[in-house]
C-alpha cells in the first residue's frame, strides 16, 4: 500500500472528495483519509446551486448528478398569520423564477450522501481509506508526514507535499495545528424531517414566514419533501455536527436503496417540557414538535408514521484564524462554518476549493487563497445570517409581508434571486 502522495486529504465528506476529484483530474496523486468506518448514509446538505453545477460540469460529473437529483426552477415565498392550532391565513403568496432547468441553470437537489458517493466514484479505486484516523503530523519546508491509526494497534505513516484538512467543524487537524477557531452559535435551534410530498408544490422550493417562525420546504428525490422549522431556544439539542451527536431514524423508515435516493442524517432532540424523553427511533418530542409546528404555520398535516427521518441541529457561524498553516490547508467546515439556512455552506466551500486548485496549478501564493476564502466566508456568511434572522419568530405578519414585497419588487427581485442562487 502506497503511503506517499502529492496531497493527503483528511475527511471524505463533500469538501474533501470534491478537492480530491479536482486534484486527481489535474494529474496529482491523492489519498483521502477518514476515521469513519464507511461512507455516510445521511443526506444533510441537499441544494447544489448554479455555480457549483458549473464546477461539476467542468469536471464532467453534471449528467450523473442530474440523474440522481431533482431540478428546482421555481421558489415560492408565503407569509401567514397564525390564529390557532388549526387555523392560519395566507397574507402573501409569491412565486419566483430561479432558472430554466437547462444545463446548470437551476438549483439541483441531491442528498449529500449521494453527492459524496458520486464524487468517490470519480476517483481511482482505494483513493479513500476508511477507518484511518490521523493522530499527528510533522511538516517541514517540502512535505508533511502524518501519523495514522488504523484499528486498535496498527500505526502507519503517510507523507505528502500538502495535507488538506476537510474533517468538519470539529476538525482534529485544525486543533492539532493550533489554529484559532472563533464565532458564535445561533440562539434558535432548528428541527427538520423528510416526509412523502402531499403538497401541490411539485418541484418548487417554498419558504414560509410566520409570526411563530420559519418553515422551509424543499422537494427531494423519491417523492419526498423536507420540512425545516426553528424551535424555542430552550429546546435541548444534540448538535448534528458534534462528535457526541446521536442520529436516529424514524421507526417506519425503510433502509435506503444503494442506488436510490437516500435520506437524512438525524439527531435526537427534546423539548424543554420533556427533557428526559429520548427522541429515539420511535419518534418522540422532536418529531411531534416538527409536525405540530408545520401544521400551525402552514396548514399541512404531517403524520409520524410517514416520517423517513427527523433531525435537530444548531446553526453556527465560525471561522478559523487562517486557512493556511504552512503545508496544512483547511477546507470546508474545518475552515468556515455558516448558517445552513439558504443552503450555501457546501457550495461556497466548493468555490474556495476550486480557487485553491487554480492557485496550486499556477504555483501561486497560498496567502492569496487564505484571503479569498476569508472574503467568501464573510460574503456568504452574511447572506446566511440575514436568512436566519428574517425567519426568527416574533415578527408581525404585516412586517413580514412588507419585507417580502420589498425583496420581490421589480428593482430588487433579480438581485434577490441571484443572491439566493449564489450567481
Amino acid at each position: 500500500m502506497s503511503t506517499n502522495f502529492d496531497y493527503l486529504i483528511v475527511g471524505a465528506g463533500a469538501a474533501g472528495l470534491f478537492a480530491a476529484v479536482l486534484l486527481h483530474q489535474r494529474g496529482h496523486t491523492v489519498c483521502v483519509l477518514d476515521k469513519k468506518a464507511h461512507a455516510s448514509t445521511h443526506s444533510r446538505s441537499i441544494g447544489i446551486h448554479p455555480p457549483s453545477l458549473h464546477l461539476l460540469d467542468e469536471a464532467g460529473l453534471l449528467p450523473a448528478f442530474i440523474q440522481h437529483g431533482r431540478k428546482v426552477t421555481q421558489g415560492r415565498a408565503i407569509v401567514t398569520s397564525v390564529f390557532s392550532d388549526d387555523h392560519h391565513q395566507i397574507i402573501r403568496n409569491r412565486v419566483l423564477h430561479l432558472g430554466s432547468g437547462d444545463g446548470g441553470d437551476m438549483v439541483l437537489v441531491v442528498p449529500q450522501n449521494i453527492t459524496e458517493r458520486l464524487l468517490e466514484q470519480a476517483l481511482p479505486p482505494n483513493t479513500v481509506r476508511w477507518g484511518f484516523h490521523v493522530t499527528g503530523f510533522q511538516q517541514d519546508a517540502n512535505s508533511v508526514r502524518v501519523r495514522v491509526q488504523r484499528g486498535q494497534d496498527d500505526t502507519l505513516e503517510f507523507s505528502g507535499r500538502y495535507m488538506l484538512a476537510a474533517d468538519g467543524m470539529y476538525s482534529d487537524v485544525r486543533t492539532m495545528a493550533g489554529v484559532t477557531w472563533e464565532g458564535k452559535t445561533y440562539k434558535w435551534p432548528f428541527c427538520m424531517g423528510d416526509f412523502p410530498d402531499t403538497t401541490e408544490f411539485g418541484n418548487q422550493a417554498v419558504i414560509y414566514l410566520t409570526p411563530e417562525g420559519l418553515v422551509e420546504s424543499f422537494p427531494l428525490p423519491g417523492g419526498l419533501r423536507r420540512w425545516v422549522i426553528n424551535v424555542h431556544p430552550d429546546t435541548v439539542i444534540t448538535d448534528d455536527n458534534s462528535a457526541d451527536g446521536r442520529w436516529h431514524r424514524a421507526a417506519q423508515a425503510h433502509e435506503p436503496s444503494p442506488d436510490g435516493p437516500e435520506i437524512s442524517k438525524t439527531t435526537g432532540a427534546q423539548s424543554s417540557e420533556s427533557s428526559k424523553a429520548n427522541a429515539t427511533s420511535s419518534g418522540g418530542p422532536a418529531l411531534s414538535m416538527l409536525i405540530n409546528a408545520v401544521h400551525r404555520r402552514t396548514g399541512y398535516q404531517l403524520h409520524p408514521a410517514d416520517a423517513s427521518v427527523f433531525s435537530s441541529f444548531r446553526a453556527h457561524r465560525f471561522s478559523a484564524g487562517s486557512s493556511v498553516n504552512k503545508r496544512i490547508i483547511l477546507l470546508g467546515d474545518a475552515a468556515h462554518v455558516i448558517s445552513p439556512i439558504g443552503g450555501q455552506g457546501m457550495n461556497f466551500g466548493w468555490m474556495n476549493i476550486r480557487t485553491l486548485v487554480d492557485i496550486i496549478e499556477k504555483q501561486g501564493n497560498l496567502n492569496d487563497f487564505n484571503r479569498i476564502a476569508a472574503k467568501n466566508a464573510r460574503k456568504f456568511g452574511s447572506r446566511a445570517h440575514f436568512n436566519t434572522l428574517v425567519g426568527l419568530p416574533g415578527k408581525h405578519p404585516k412586517i413580514l409581508a412588507s419585507v417580502t414585497d420589498l425583496l420581490l419588487s421589480a428593482p430588487l427581485r433579480g438581485l434577490f434571486v441571484r443572491r439566493f442562487t449564489m450567481r
